[in-house]
């Protein structure tokens, strides 16, 4: 199952406990995606929405709130290619409106605006997602994206930063996009509307992605290592062959003399497992400065037509 379908699934299902709460994210849904339209009895209120999690989590509302109401749910076509779903309360009483327009009323009857309790903050945010929001696959990458238009957009990104949750603003086609990169922004984000499986399931994501690019870094880490050490001792090599063929290692003292035969010995040997096998054993660092002797030993010899002529 994909991500962004296991948190829609788990929003629709949560019901929040208070009627303001039930109230708010109704009304939210109801600025988002619904509208009146006209039937042979009258008036209808419809909600079209593009996923099934949505039009559950509407049609659960309207059955919480409106009470023992035949609501409709059936397929709409398609909208934008995809599959849509309509939810319809038939020509509503007068009473069932009022319970409609107070649900407006908590989210700004005029135009959508944020609400002050910080618990219908979170109604509006979950509304927002089931509408009009998208989760990206957390093993690729740390995205959420919800795209809305110019009469609702201020009024959720205020809703966010009245839960503490910073979002970013961009234009995708035309259309004004708000969206979270930042995975402690996203984990705080599906904490607050409900979402715990899906938090846990992301937050499992996240650590095994840090336990595995930690892996990566020491290795390659580990690899530069041994490169330059490799790298190093050829480099070495190559002075003490030189040294040798020039002059012999005769020529060396006795501290130096014995370092160049080590090495010629243990190529690959790191600097302290040389300085282990000296007698009497020295420090790493002495040994770093003996084979430096070396090297600059080597770069001082005069040049020849090749190391046999010298021989």
């Amino acid at each position: 199952m994909a991500f962004s379908t296991q948190v829609k699934g788990e929003l629709a299902r949560y019901m929040p406990e208070k009627r303001c709460c039930q109230l708010t994210e109704l009304g939210a849904i109801l600025a988002l995606e619904g509208r009146g339209v006209r039937s042979e009895a009258g008036w209808d209120v419809e909600v079209t929405l593009t996923n099934t999690a949505a039009a559950r989590k509407a049609f659960l509302l309207f059955k919480q709130l409106l009470g023992p109401r035949p609501v409709q749910l059936g397929k709409a076509g398609k909208v934008a290619g995809r599959p849509s779903y309509v939810v319809r309360i038939p020509s509503p009483t007068e009473q069932e409106l009022e319970v409609l327009r107070s649900a407006r009323r908590q989210v700004g009857a005029g135009g959508m605006t944020s609400p002050e309790r910080v618990c219908c903050s979170r109604a509006v945010v979950r509304a927002a997602l089931l509408c009009r929001g998208s989760f990206a696959d957390p093993a690729r990458q740390n995205h959420v994206e919800m795209q809305l238009d110019e009469a609702s957009i201020s009024a959720v990104e205020g809703t966010f930063a009245r839960l503490g949750i910073t979002v970013g603003r961009m234009t995708r086609r035309g259309e004004p996009v708000l969206y979270l990169k930042d995975g402690d922004s996203i984990v705080d984000l599906l904490q607050q509307t409900g979402a715990h499986q899906a938090l846990l399931q992301y937050e499992n994501v996240r650590i095994a992605k840090d336990v595995r690019n930690s892996i990566n870094r020491l290795v390659n880490c580990e690899t530069a290592n041994v490169d330059k050490t490799v790298s190093a001792a050829i480099a070495q090599l190559d002075a003490i062959r030189k040294i040798d063929a020039r002059r012999g290692l005769q020529s060396l003292g006795p501290k130096l003399q014995e370092v160049a035969v080590l090495r010629a010995r243990h190529p690959y040997a790191t600097l302290q497992e040389l300085a282990e096998m000296t007698d009497p054993p020295v420090s790493r660092s002495t040994v770093r400065y003996r084979l430096a002797r070396l090297m600059k030993i080597a770069e001082d010899l005069p040049d020849r037509g090749s190391d046999s002529a010298g021989e």
